[in-house]
């Protein structure tokens, strides 16, 4: 209970530093609203998909391995606020969108070998 407890205290200071971040922002980039929304999203998909149960390792294993990148994604808002000019096109949260195809693809097959 106390390892929830922690979790959630965690996820919720998360949520509060990325919106005081947004907030903080003179111009709301594209960059910095998909940020911001990838930091709230994340934790309460996760919290989500740990209240509904087991599930099956190729929903796992994508699910927790978006972990990695929500974790930098705070360090990447705090950056794009502080300087605008560094945000680059056909990037999510700071990485390529073909990191996050050919992530999403090898953790779902990760995630079928586990099975």
């Amino acid at each position: 209970m106390a390892y929830g407890a922690l979790l959630l205290l965690l996820l919720l200071s998360a949520l509060v530093y990325a919106l005081y971040q947004f907030a903080r922002a003179d111009e709301k980039s594209r960059a910095a609203i998909q940020a911001t929304v990838y930091i709230i999203a994340y934790p309460a998909v996760a919290l989500a998909a740990w209240a509904a149960g087991p599930l099956p390792a190729w929903i796992t294993a994508p699910l927790v391995l978006a972990g990695l990148p929500w974790v930098v994604a705070g360090i990447y808002l705090n950056e794009i606020v502080n300087d605008p000019s560094i945000v680059k096109e056909n990037q999510f949260v700071g990485f390529p969108y073909r990191f996050w195809i050919w992530g999403g693809v090898l953790a779902i097959l990760l995630g079928y070998l586990m099975d």
